[in-house]
């Protein structure tokens, strides 16, 4: 029921955003949306509503919508567009800790046990194959 509760919010949260986008609050609602989607385990939902905020959701919010986004799109197997949104979150990071964390966690996307590799390429040849489950997690660190 957590769940549902979660989905239905997201819904209207959605809906006032989509309803009232001339609202000051209209871009927080989408916000809240995604969120709600995403802990309501709807991903796609939570990809969908994050995205237009990393365009029009003022600095604060197009930040954290990314990194919503950058793990989002990790967990639904979509390593470039992950990539790219971990690689902008590090241009922007002030703590140099935090900006290598995340380089990390976009150069792990971009491995080519992430990526589909192209079907000309040789197997071994320079693929990341000496790289194994356990040390792509040991790279990219702590969860988000």
């Amino acid at each position: 029921a957590p769940k549902e509760r979660a989905a239905d919010a997201g819904d209207l949260f959605l809906r006032l955003a989509d309803e009232f986008p001339a609202l000051e609050i209209a871009a927080t609602a989408r916000f809240r949306a995604g969120v709600s989607y995403a802990d309501a385990g709807r991903a796609d939902d939570a990809i969908a509503a994050f995205l237009p905020l990393e365009r029009t959701g003022g600095p604060a919010l197009a930040r954290e919508a990314t990194s919503w986004l950058a793990r989002l799109l990790e967990a639904r197997g979509r390593p470039l567009e992950a990539a790219d949104r971990f690689e902008r979150l590090a241009s922007s990071e002030p703590a140099e800790d935090g900006k290598v964390r995340l380089l990390l966690r976009a150069a792990v996307q971009l491995l080519p046990s992430r990526v589909q590799v192209p079907p000309h390429h040789e197997e071994g040849e320079g693929d990341g194959s000496q790289w194994s489950d356990g040390a792509n997690k040991r790279l990219t660190g702590p969860t988000m």
